[in-house]
């Protein structure tokens, strides 16, 4: 696997920074747009992308606004809307940088929650959507009073950060991975009262569309039922009711981070499996 690095300015001007990954000694047959999660950073899913580009599928991906080596704000986004412009410009990058090849855009946790949300929203040339562990709920109920405050202080004080409260030792049953995460760098504990907002905000409007019309786009969605980060059961009650090319796959005993989890060659041998029959429709 090769990598490449690459920087391109978000909508309200920030430095990202992105990866391009591509295989040694062959020309990509396909290729996957990543958006990672929450606190989290692109360079955590380089064993994904081996796994891929080691069967002639290429990945893109970038750092978040406010996440990993791209500038802003930690946990900040000034709205959707504003990443979803940064989204399109990622596909864009891809587009120019593989002429012609299928593009699955895929996201986790966060990003699958973004992910979801543009597939509701915008138009693109996609083969397809792969998205795990979307947030699309919290794991627990917020306080109300916690939720009076967010209001308020989105509306006034947007970017004002607070812990994000993940539940950390529920991403992977692997210690080590875990253990790793905690003393990543790039890894931070922040999301903004305008982030936090938006996300419960958006994640709710999704969860009642499932069933309102079919998905715009194939879909590999997969949730493991053990999470601890997001609401498993209301991603598995959506997931269900969800209409279209929509493929769902519940992971049994798995938690938060599938790519993460000691089986997951079984993960990655599912998404691609699913991958190579969208190329062969």
């Amino acid at each position: 696997m090769k990598e490449t690095n690459f920087n391109m300015k978000s909508s309200h001007g920030l430095n990202l920074i992105g990866r391009d990954w591509y295989p040694d000694d062959q020309s990509p047959k396909a290729v996957i747009t990543l958006i990672h999660g929450l606190g989290d950073h692109s360079g955590r899913f380089t064993h994904v992308a081996e796994f891929f580009t080691n069967r002639g599928i290429a990945v893109t991906t970038f750092d978040l606004p406010g996440h990993g080596r791209s500038e802003g704000k930690r946990g900040h986004f000034e709205s959707y809307d504003a990443v979803m412009q940064d989204i399109q410009s990622l596909l864009q990058y891809t587009a120019e940088k593989y002429p012609g090849l299928p593009v699955f855009l895929y996201g986790h946790s966060l990003g699958g929650a973004l992910v979801l949300y543009f597939g509701y929203t915008h138009i693109a040339t996609l083969r397809g959507m792969v998205v795990t562990s979307p947030g699309l709920s919290p794991a627990a109920p917020v306080p109300p009073f916690t939720m009076a405050l967010g209001k308020i202080l989105s509306r006034l004080m947007p970017s004002f950060g607070m812990d994000n409260g993940l539940d950390i030792s529920g991403i992977s049953h692997d210690p080590l991975v875990v253990e790793r995460y905690r003393n990543d760098s790039l890894v931070h504990p922040y999301i903004s009262a305008r982030l936090g907002m938006d996300l419960i905000a958006n994640g709710e409007w999704m969860l009642t569309q499932n069933s309102s019309s079919p998905f715009p786009y194939p879909l590999l969605l997969m949730q493991g039922d053990q999470d601890r980060l997001v609401n498993p059961h209301k991603n598995i009650a959506f997931g269900q009711q969800l209409t279209g090319n929509v493929t769902f796959k519940i992971w049994q005993g798995m938690y938060h981070e599938l790519h993460n989890e000691p089986a997951q060659l079984d993960v990655f041998h599912f998404v691609y499996d699913w991958i190579e029959h969208r190329l062969n429709e």
